[in-house]
């Protein structure tokens, strides 16, 4: 037992040398590589002998365009099984990266985003070979610190998307079998480049070629409480248009949102005002579809259905079409809610109705309501 001992001692020792940690880590991602055709690098990877404790330091992970997909400073972790690390097969337990930065882009005129693109290499949809395995990554925790992700989209006039920094993350049950992610996100915190810092998210995401969903939802900001779930449907050369052809289907209990932090956004809504509310939606952001609303803020109650369209498209003149329930409220308060859509729409005689009720069915555009509607004052 001593003379084990002392040899694990020893050989850990020479796998602290520089000159072994480096040709480990090329050997390690010469493999991957080869086996998947990806472009990782990685400078440094230490193993310790006695407790199989790894570290990785400055991973750097290409994209099929050469730029930059994703960097980490310094990756800690253990290893579970090495006779399983050797064939290929990456468990870990928990994992502890610092400085990681994610750099997810779609190029001009292309089919998906470089982080989509590198996950399809690692499993392509054709027969593997027999004995070949898919791509198996597994992390019994995933604990992330000062780290940065962009989001960028060349198609569009604005490329910038999404920018956030101080990126930290918890998470459970990491794994990657092919081309599918999933994973339990347990913490979530973030700053954005919208002013909008998310100070918690919490939820059960999976990710696979044609959806992306996040069950469980939980989202809570500075002025926000979000409770649902989320997922999103699309061919891959859908992404490049994003708000026209990604399918969205939400659920949303017992919520509360700032209209301040949406108008970071889409900047429609009324200044230093809440609401809260509980919804089903479906449909692309440009043709959205609201069903079973029910949104409360200060003296205004509305129910019903509404669809949607070309909210985020700034090129093609807005519409709403509704079918309401009931919607309580006054004109001073319906168009402080929705000054951008509502200011040029509604008529001057319901400022001498004070409080009103609204019933049936309507549409409305930037410049026109066109309803058959009951009201009671």
């Amino acid at each position: 037992m001593l003379i084990i001992l002392v040899i694990c001692v020893l050989g850990t020792v020479v796998l602290s040398l520089p000159a072994v940690q480096t040709r480990l880590a090329q050997y390690v991602t010469e493999r991957i590589n080869k086996d998947f055709g990806t472009d990782i690098q990685v400078d440094r990877l230490r193993i310790s002998l006695i407790s199989w404790n790894t570290a990785l330091k400055d991973v750097y992970i290409a994209d099929y365009q050469k730029d930059t997909l994703a960097y980490i400073r310094e990756l800690n972790t253990s290893i579970l099984s090495l006779r399983d690390l050797a064939g290929g097969k990456l468990e870990f337990g928990d994992i502890e990266v610092d400085g990681l930065y994610l750099n997810m882009k779609t190029y001009k005129d292309a089919p998906d985003t470089n982080l989509g693109i590198f996950i399809s290499k690692l499993d392509d949809g054709k027969p593997r070979k027999p004995g070949t395995p898919p791509f198996y990554f597994f992390a019994e925790g995933l604990e992330l610190y000062n780290s940065r992700f962009s989001l960028t989209d060349e198609n569009l006039e604005n490329p910038e998307i999404l920018r956030f920094k101080r990126l930290e993350v918890e998470a459970d049950d990491f794994t990657i079998l092919g081309p599918q992610v999933r994973t339990r996100i347990r913490d979530l915190r973030m700053e954005t480049s919208r002013n909008v810092n998310i100070h918690k998210l919490a939820t059960d995401f999976t990710y696979q070629r044609d959806h992306m969903n996040f069950d469980s939802l939980y989202i809570r900001t500075p002025e926000s409480e979000l409770k649902g779930s989320l997922r999103f449907d699309y061919k891959r050369e859908d992404l490049a248009e994003f708000t026209d052809k990604v399918q969205v289907t939400a659920l949303f209990e017992e919520s509360t949102i700032a209209l301040d932090e949406i108008n970071q956004f889409y900047d429609g809504f009324g200044k230093g005002r809440k609401a809260q509310f509980s919804t089903q939606a479906s449909g692309t952001l440009n043709n959205l579809q609201i069903e079973n609303l029910l949104l409360v803020s200060d003296n205004t109650g509305i129910r019903g259905n509404f669809e949607f369209n070309n909210l985020f498209d700034t090129q093609a003149p807005f519409s709403m079409q509704a079918q309401i329930r009931d919607i309580t409220t006054s004109y001073f308060q319906l168009r402080g809610l929705m000054p951008r859509l509502l200011g040029n729409s509604l008529p001057e005689f319901l400022k001498r109705m004070g409080q009103f009720t609204i019933r049936g069915p309507a549409e409305i555009t930037e410049t026109s309501v066109n309803t058959q509607v009951n009201i009671q004052s």
